[in-house]
């Protein structure tokens, strides 16, 4: 259980940094830096702001402040980003960064004091919804989703220091006597709103505010890697006025699912003929078999019906399974799927552990007896124990499990995925757990 109490924050964190110009600007202002830097904002869950996380670049550390931020600056063209979360201790290294112009999202906990917003939504009484979904969409990229026939009001917990702007938005439909959507009926979007701290606010949905929502069947046909079977097939709503929240996504999947289903081929219905500010559906589906397990975000092909071809896990090609001896050089080879250039390496310490992140290759360490949490992430497809070293040093004679995780689409390094926020056709693939032994002695670090 100690391992769980450190590993399941570590699949909730999202880090956001966000650089400007890798070599400063080419203006004449004399005050902004001309060599390469990085200005960083560390966010968790939901993207709420992390304070207290140590960032280390070029052997410089700082801790982030209240809104999560840090920075360095002077840099060099190329370097690694370290980011340690000692409260909970999770630890990774981002190998060979190199940023120009971008927001980058990295994965760790949210550890924030956290207000708490509720928000009662009042319909008008001939459009008013039986059924639906509705969803708080806040300007800084978080959201949160509750069905309707539970309640119309929504309650959700914010940070101190990232006040809540937002958007409420809801669709609606009727269901038969199985409980599967048979209709659409309503759409609608508010005007951005700023929920009290602590209060109870109330949104009230004008006629005008609503439209009428069609519907249209879609015949599905799900395609599993070879050898998997496929354990969940999830339908999601994107309503998020351009910020796409699918890697997140994956952390509440349940509280965005509209409809389940099974099997490899099915119909479902779609809204259509509305016309609301950003959307797009997807299905999310996991497959689980000899190889790996995966989890993509799919985006519906035109027209009336597609093929859901979904991508296997990656391979690990050497050393073999229960491998001895092994040291700081030896080498471990990865197989990649063609979809991205990025691997997630998951190593566990007397333990299985799947970690679901993204399309570069990060290794994990877990020691379950320290309970820590060590993880590099990197887009080179040949491993070796010595990457470690900056964290930790392996001990003699000691068993390990290990996985590796391919993440993202069309990926080619490590900047890129950290880049890929707004990536809808996401892609997780871990291969199944394997094994090694170190040597009986002291493994030196290169």
């Amino acid at each position: 259980m100690k391992i769980i109490k450190y590993l399941v924050p570590a699949l909730l964190f999202i880090i956001t940094i966000t650089n400007c110009s890798c070599f400063g600007p080419v203006d004449s202002d004399p005050h902004l830096p001309t060599k390469p830097y990085i200005a960083a904002t560390v966010t968790g869950f939901y993207n709420h702001p992390l304070q207290s996380i140590l960032a280390t670049v070029n052997n410089k550390s700082v801790y982030t402040d209240m809104f999560g931020n840090f920075s360095f600056r002077d840099l060099n063209d190329v370097f690694d980003v370290n980011i340690n979360d000692p409260v909970r201790e999770y630890n990774i290294i981002y190998k060979d960064v190199t940023m120009c112009d971008s927001r980058i999202h990295l994965p760790l906990s949210s550890n924030q004091n956290a207000d708490t917003y509720t928000i009662n939504v009042l319909f008008p009484t001939i459009q008013y919804p039986e059924k639906g979904k509705l969803y708080y969409i806040s300007n800084s990229r978080f959201v949160t989703a509750q069905n309707i026939d539970s309640s119309s009001t929504i309650v959700f917990q914010c940070p101190i220091w990232n006040y809540p702007r937002g958007r409420v938005v809801f669709i609606s439909y009727t269901t038969d006597n199985e409980g599967k959507i048979n209709a659409y009926k309503y759409y609608g979007e508010s005007e951005e709103v700023s929920p009290k701290t602590g209060g109870f606010d109330t949104i009230q949905f004008s006629a005008s505010q609503i439209q009428t929502v069609g519907s249209k069947q879609y015949t599905c046909s799900i395609i599993p890697p070879i050898g998997s079977s496929i354990i969940n097939i999830n339908l999601v709503f994107n309503f998020n006025f351009g910020y796409y929240y699918t890697k997140k996504a994956f952390a509440d999947i349940n509280s965005q699912t509209i409809e389940k289903y099974s099997g490899n081929n099915f119909t479902l219905l779609l809204p259509t003929s509305f016309n609301p500010h950003d959307f797009k559906p997807l299905l999310n589906i996991t497959t689980n078999g000899v190889n790996g397990y995966t989890e993509e975000m799919k985006l519906f092909p035109s027209g009336s019906s597609g093929d859901f071809n979904l991508t296997g896990a990656p391979r690990v090609t050497s050393p073999p399974d229960y491998a001895v001896n092994v040291d700081s050089s030896t080498v471990f080879s990865i197989q990649k799927q063609n979809i991205s250039n990025v691997l997630i390496f998951t190593l566990t310490v007397f333990s299985i552990q799947k970690q679901n992140i993204s399309n570069v290759l990060i290794f994990t360490l877990i020691d379950s007896i320290a309970g820590k949490s060590y993880n590099l992430c990197t887009s080179d497809s040949s491993i070796t124990m010595s990457m470690l070293s900056k964290m930790v040093s392996l001990t003699p004679n000691k068993t390990y499990s290990y996985t590796v995780q391919q993440i993202g689409v069309n990926i080619k390094n490590v900047t890129d995925y950290l880049k890929d926020f707004d990536n809808l056709a996401d892609y997780k693939g871990t291969t199944p757990v394997r094994h090694f032994t170190t040597k009986p002695q002291l493994i030196q670090s290169k």
